[in-house]
């Protein structure tokens, strides 16, 4: 038979000095710890900046759309835009006879 034991864990987040107050509660425990380096300061994404406002600019005289969605469109196309109905809640119920 295989005995198997759980260990539970806590997660202590902090300075060395901080987790060093908690030194007498941790006596004897296992621990892991890891060290961190000094995350620098988050800078924006100059290209993804630069890529939104280009469409920014190139969309701010246009009008704006009738509602219809992407597949809609990619519907109508398909299908020469002829006889094609698109129905944004699904197409109606069959008619019975």
């Amino acid at each position: 038979m295989i005995r198997l034991k759980c260990m539970t864990a806590r997660v202590l987040e902090g300075t060395w000095e901080e987790i060093e107050r908690r030194a007498k509660s941790l006596a004897g425990r296992k621990l892991r710890v890891y060290v961190y380096d000094e995350a620098e300061p988050s800078r924006p994404n100059q290209a993804a900046l630069e890529v939104l406002r280009k469409v920014r600019d190139r969309q701010k005289d246009q009008k704006p759309t009738n509602g219809e969605t992407s597949v809609d469109i990619i519907r109508r196309a398909r299908c020469g835009n002829r006889h094609c109905h698109v129905f944004p809640d699904g197409p109606p119920p069959a008619a019975t006879a």
